[in-house]
């Protein structure tokens, strides 16, 4: 930091467009000041008006932000900062600032404000490491943007240190683009490791032609951009997160090859979360030793919550508030905010007076939260599943089972559905007894993850371990986590359904059965139910009833071909280009 001045520009020089001051906009502005000022009793006699546009749109043209010196862009939005906080938002007391400035600044001290600013820029534009913080426990340590070659190989050491096989390696999380060598795709075309949400289109170039045309039957969107979680072999040229186990999982197993990186954050190793763990779960398992159900259950939503509540709360990254108008258009002003929706209008008495105010819906997206337990179980939790997950695929079962007998049909973050070709002169209940081509290394390991016969339930549900959660004769997967599980012929009505599963829909109060299912797999047909739900309005307590899809055999998470089969999206690789062989 011996060239820091604090004076001086740090603004990374971005394509954005300068920022178009119009009057819509202004008068936007104006009516938040107002209200932000009249709700502080303070005199808004002058302050600025809606007449003042040519004041406003000179300055933000010839002006900076007087505390970081950047221009205003369309993602750099300029703001009036008060001089004096106990004057109202007049045209002596304003000077402009940015949007994350002000937010920064709010009341503070003018000087002190500027600094902490200028060192968080400074930072980024020399790529020095941030220390967020200096508590063991954890957190996150150091963090700095991958902005030039010299950052990009400081990072990729970090990733590729020879520690990392030690206890000295650091735990990170890093945002590349990468793609599994075009050498090896076979190798890992039927179970794609990279397990991450892929921003795509609807088109018919992107899910195949048979998938696109029942959506459009169904009157479902297509052609438009949507969010889903699948399976890759490449981040399909876009920048995603990755944090370390599972990332030299990818590189060591799966052929990874890192393309480029954006940033990384490197976190304290700490093991204060495994003794709660651990003795959580022995709870858990001396009561299922005993056969308290209701206590074994409460253990399990000890252990769920303990990572939801922080890595998966929506609440913490999607906040919904009502208000009346003064309190949205405040929250409105807001760099959190997102969206409004009028959902009430004012009601009045019969004389004329207000009743109840308009009442609007504001959600806000908050720049941070409170995390009650270490930020490292938050972050890393879900991706060591995964990393759990493939190392049982790739250490286990395809060093010990023939693959070629056993076929992937469903996945889950923390489940997996195999068909398996055993033995015809067994029961359904084999397991995979009767798929192993090497019995040593199976006899060897198989209780590192699997159950086995007899054993006690408190090892049945052992941490890291594996559980057979049914078994049956035959499965129908119409998308993830929607098939049934049934035993009997299909052709005959011997069938017997042993588990069916749904999205969005209560499965006790579906009433589906199997023949539902197969009648949309081979019907290409929705499957709609009747839900009945209570809603509280006005004070007043309905009963809505409303027909919902349960089935529609829709899965756009894969390009699906016409004879059933799935297949991973590729990144440049249209689905027409996928063939069928007869």
């Amino acid at each position: 930091y011996d060239k820091f001045d604090i004076n001086a520009s740090y603004n990374i020089v971005n394509g954005f467009e300068q920022f178009e001051v119009t009057q819509y906009w202004w008068n936007n502005k104006v009516k938040g000041y107002i209200n932000q000022d009249e709700f502080a009793k303070r005199d808004t006699t002058n302050n600025v008006t809606e007449d003042d546009f040519e004041w406003i749109r000179d300055k933000v043209t010839n002006e900076t932000c007087h505390l970081c010196h950047n221009k205003f862009t369309k993602e750099n939005k300029p703001t009036l900062d008060r001089i004096d906080n106990s004057i109202s938002h007049t045209k002596q007391n304003c000077q402009l600032t940015c949007q994350i400035c002000n937010t920064v600044k709010a009341d503070k001290d003018n000087d002190i404000s500027k600094l902490k600013i200028q060192l968080m820029k400074y930072a980024i534009h020399e790529h020095l490491p941030m220390t967020i913080n200096n508590e063991s426990a954890g957190g996150v340590t150091n963090y700095f943007k991958c902005t030039s070659n010299c950052s990009k190989q400081k990072a990729r050491d970090i990733i590729m240190s020879d520690d990392r096989f030690h206890d000295k390696g650091y735990l990170f999380c890093v945002k590349i683009k990468g793609h599994i060598d075009e050498k090896c795709i076979n190798s890992h075309i039927n179970l794609a490791p990279i397990w991450r949400k892929l921003t795509y289109n609807n088109s018919v170039e992107q899910i195949g032609e048979f998938m696109y045309n029942k959506k459009k039957s169904q009157g479902l969107t297509v052609d438009k951009s949507t969010t889903k979680l699948t399976s890759l072999l490449s981040t399909h040229n876009q920048f995603m997160c990755f944090t370390s186990y599972e990332l030299w999982f990818l590189i060591d197993y799966c052929n990874l090859i890192i393309d480029d990186i954006d940033s990384i954050a490197l976190f304290d190793k700490h093991l204060s979360f495994e003794s709660f763990a651990c003795t959580m779960m022995s709870k858990r398992q001396d009561a299922i030793s005993q056969h308290n159900d209701t206590k074994s259950l409460y253990y399990k939503q000890i252990l769920n919550s303990a990572f939801g509540g922080e890595g998966q709360n929506n609440a913490k990254f999607d906040k919904i508030t009502f208000n009346n108008a003064r309190q949205a258009s405040l929250k409105q002003l807001k760099l959190d905010h997102k969206a409004t929706r009028k959902i009430s209008e004012d009601i009045f008495n019969p004389d004329g007076s207000l009743s109840e105010e308009a009442q609007y819906m504001v959600s806000e997206s908050p720049r941070q939260f409170k995390c009650n337990k270490p930020l490292q179980e938050a972050v890393f939790t879900l991706d060591n599943t995964k990393f759990w997950y493939l190392n049982f695929v790739y250490n286990f079962l395809y060093k010990c089972i023939d693959m070629d007998r056993v076929h992937f049909c469903n996945m889950g973050t923390d489940s997996m559905y195999l068909v398996i070709a055993g033995s015809q002169m067994e029961g359904y209940k084999q397991g995979l007894r009767y798929v192993i081509k090497d019995q040593l290394f199976y006899y060897q390991h198989y209780k590192e993850w699997l159950p086995w016969d007899d054993c006690s339930g408190a090892v049945e549900k052992k941490l890291m371990g594996l559980t057979t959660e049914s078994q049956g004769e035959n499965i129908v997967c119409l998308a993830p986590k929607s098939y049934s599980l049934f035993n009997g012929n299909e052709q005959s009505d011997d069938i017997v359904s042993l588990v069916n599963r749904m999205k969005g829909v209560s499965e006790k109060k579906a009433n589906l059965t199997t023949n539902d299912y197969i009648k949309c797999l081979n019907d290409g047909c929705n499957i709609n139910v009747v839900t009945n739900n209570l809603q509280m309005k006005m004070g007043v307590m309905s009963m809505i009833s409303m027909e919902k899809s349960a089935l529609t055999g829709i899965h756009n998470k894969m390009v699906e071909l016409s004879n059933g089969c799935c297949a991973p999206f590729i990144y440049g690789i249209n689905a027409d280009h996928y063939l069928i062989e007869q």
